[in-house]
């Protein structure tokens, strides 16, 4: 029987294992350099950003409901004989949505004037 006799030596199965720890740590090392990307970076930066706005909405909105509370509970004050209180919750109306968007100044002013005339006419 002439059969083929197959011999595999140290030297052989040192340098597959070799070959396999080498492949394992170039795929490693690109995955690593991957995730390390500007591109990645930024889609990190992005994300928390988003997070960051779907915060700051759900707070503008609660702002925006109280001053929505705030004008329907004077609507009515306005042809009443109360004036003071009138004026009151219209200086609050008016510093919320100050507080709300941040550039309000001239409802600010405009109340203030309204304000100020009030004051000199009692």
């Amino acid at each position: 029987m002439n059969g083929i006799i197959l011999t595999i030596t140290v030297d052989q199965i040192m340098w597959c294992v070799a070959t396999f720890i080498a492949i394992g740590t170039a795929y490693k090392t690109y995955e690593y350099f991957k995730s390390k990307s500007p591109i990645q970076k930024m889609n990190i930066r992005v994300d928390s950003h988003d997070e960051m706005l779907k915060n700051d909405k759900k707070r503008l909105d609660k702002v925006e409901s109280d001053v929505n509370v705030i004008i329907d509970r004077f609507k009515g004050y306005e042809e009443s004989n109360n004036v003071s209180e009138y004026l009151t919750l219209k200086s609050l109306q008016a510093l919320l949505r100050n507080a709300q968007t941040g550039n309000n100044m001239d409802q600010l002013e405009e109340v203030s004037d309204e304000l100020n005339d009030y004051i000199l006419k009692k």
